[in-house]
């Protein structure tokens, strides 16, 4: 079951994150349309992953204003045990090569279950790109 959301702030994001993780919450699909979504989102988001009544599978965050930051917040949630995400869109936030690493350092995690990222349209540098680029082919990903 999919849901999108537009138009919404830190606060909404705060109280949809309680509906995640409530045990009778099916949704496994989660699209933010509004650009109003920031690190402190992704925070309140990745505490969500990290429950194991969360059974969100797929999350998109596509032109959102998520940085560095956000990227951590979201790494540490990656590595967690319960977080059940397999494909992830990051794609035209504002991620450098820091993100990238922290996310190199995820999906070497045994717990991460990705299967799909997309990282279109950042500020990542050639260095960046070739350090995931190694990732995915030393873990054998399929992204």
């Amino acid at each position: 079951m999919g849901f999108s959301v537009d138009k919404t702030t830190d606060q909404g994001v705060e109280h949809l994150c309680d509906a995640l993780v409530d045990e009778n919450c099916k949704l496994t699909e989660l699209r933010f349309f509004s650009d109003n979504i920031t690190d402190r989102s992704v925070a309140h988001l990745c505490s969500a992953l990290k429950d194991g009544n969360c059974k969100l599978t797929k999350l998109y965050l596509k032109e959102k204003n998520i940085t560095d930051q956000g990227v951590a917040h979201l790494c540490d949630a990656l590595k967690n045990v319960n977080c059940k995400l397999t494909k992830l869109n990051l794609g035209s936030n504002y991620i450098t090569d820091q993100g990238a690493a922290h996310l190199c350092d995820a999906l070497k995690n045994v717990n991460c279950k990705l299967t799909m990222l997309d990282l279109r349209s950042f500020s990542i540098t050639c260095q960046g790109v070739a350090h995931l680029r190694d990732t995915v082919k030393d873990v054998n990903y399929k992204l």
